[in-house]
């Protein structure tokens, strides 16, 4: 059935009901349609562009997207019921209202639906445009960078604090590089928390929401950070469906008469991909076979008994790695088909000794005031020993992924130009 708006107030409607979004849609180059065909007996709409550029949208593609009041009201929510539609729907006209709007028409012979019509915004054609060019264009803006030179870029915590554009420069930096210093916070978690809610909520974990990383008096403690020895690299929280996106590592003591303890950092997914070039056999097996994460402690302040099964690494439809997790130290006995273990084993020891002995990271001593911040999801971070003199104590906090992502698209839409945020290692297979 037709759309209940008339045809001249399909903009003014889709702007009321708040889908015109001009944060997103002011950086959409050449939407201008040159041209109209419905192609190939009403299975696609072919659009060309004032720039050249062809588009092809499938016909239930652009049904399942109506602009309608009916199908996208003002709840947000998508209610194209599936089941009234044909499976070979066509389209039946498609025809411009002003310079924004398409109105298509569709028909479907066995289905509930016979006809209906709808408008759909030309600059939503053209940002989710999912032709080869188009694709192709996203996934070089989403890809990540991988940096030669390892020096860790800083910025001063008032100016993080008090300026949106320095947000936005450790937004980017860690987006783009994955890790990013932030000088002279003040000593107390209350401030650590302040710059990472210029961010996002905490994200809350069985450590609670923020946590201490200090020498333990305990003989035995629950945790091999609240010690001195050397920590491996590792991420944290692999054993959780969606283990933290960003962790913030605030310094608050560090004497200096402590010999070592400086932390080191490394990009994971630069790690993989050579370990992908040099090994596929190996790294693909990683893909293939899961492997189980968990932290089982019943005797803890709070118990958890958290376990979790997935491979390694994960790559997308375009064999692109779009997730890496890393955490030896809670790697739980593997439980798959027999077949796989010898293969398994074989590939993780390659893939460790390649981890252990990288030597492209960026290396730092904290200092008092000093705040690592680096994406859980793409860099692994260790420790060096440290002698038993002194006093050192670092306090930290988790934000997750999603909100991080959800934060660096905000800001290239203000002040990048709305281009894609590099990929952050969440699974996500855009």
């Amino acid at each position: 059935m037709p759309s209940s708006e008339t045809s001249s107030s399909h903009l003014e409607g889709i702007k009321k009901r708040g889908f015109y979004l001009d944060d997103i849609y002011q950086h959409v180059k050449s939407d201008a349609v040159k041209d109209l065909k419905i192609v190939e007996d009403g299975k696609h709409l072919q659009v060309t562009w004032e720039d050249g550029h062809v588009s092809r949208f499938y016909s239930m593609w652009l049904r399942h997207n109506c602009h309608c009041g009916a199908c996208l009201p003002h709840t947000s929510t998508v209610l194209v019921d599936f089941t009234k539609l044909d499976e070979n729907i066509k389209i039946t006209s498609a025809k411009m209202e002003g310079d924004e709007v398409i109105v298509v028409g569709w028909t479907g012979e066995n289905a509930e639906e016979k006809t209906h019509e709808g408008p759909i915004l030309t600059k939503f054609l053209r940002y989710h445009d999912y032709s080869d060019a188009a694709d192709k264009q996203r996934r070089q803006q989403r890809a990540m960078p991988f940096y030669e030179d390892k020096i860790i870029p800083a910025l001063e915590y008032n100016d993080v604090l008090n300026s949106d554009e320095t947000l936005y420069k450790w937004l980017n930096a860690l987006s783009e590089q994955g890790i990013c210093l932030i000088k002279n916070v003040p000593l107390n978690k209350e401030d650590m928390l302040k710059a990472a809610e210029r961010i996002a909520q905490v994200q809350h974990t069985i450590y609670g929401s923020t946590f201490e990383v200090e020498t333990s008096p305990d003989p035995v403690p629950e945790n091999a950070a609240h010690t001195r020895i050397g920590l491996d690299l590792h991420m944290d929280q692999i054993h959780y469906e969606s283990p933290p996106g960003l962790q913030l590592l605030h310094c608050v003591k560090f004497d200096e008469c402590i010999k070592g303890g400086e932390n080191f950092f490394v990009d994971m997914h630069e790690v993989a991909t050579k370990f992908k070039e040099e090994e596929p056999e190996a790294f693909y097996a990683l893909t293939r076979i899961p492997s189980t994460a968990n932290t089982v402690d019943y005797k803890r302040a709070r118990p958890a008994h958290v376990r979790i099964q997935r491979p390694l690494i994960t790559v997308n439809h375009k064999d692109e790695i779009v997730s890496v997790l890393w955490q030896p130290m809670l790697i739980a006995p593997l439980q798959v088909p027999e077949k796989d273990v010898e293969i398994f084993y074989k590939a993780y020891k390659k893939f460790y000794s390649l981890v252990k002995t990288y030597q492209s990271m960026y290396v730092h001593r904290l200092r008092p005031g000093d705040m690592i911040s680096f994406n859980n999801r793409r860099v692994s971070h260790g420790r060096r020993a440290y002698t038993a003199n002194g006093h050192r104590l670092l306090q930290g906090c988790y934000i997750n992924a999603s909100e991080f992502q959800s934060k660096v698209q905000m800001f290239h839409n203000k002040y990048g130009g709305g281009r894609w945020p590099v990929r952050n290692g969440s699974i996500d297979w855009q």
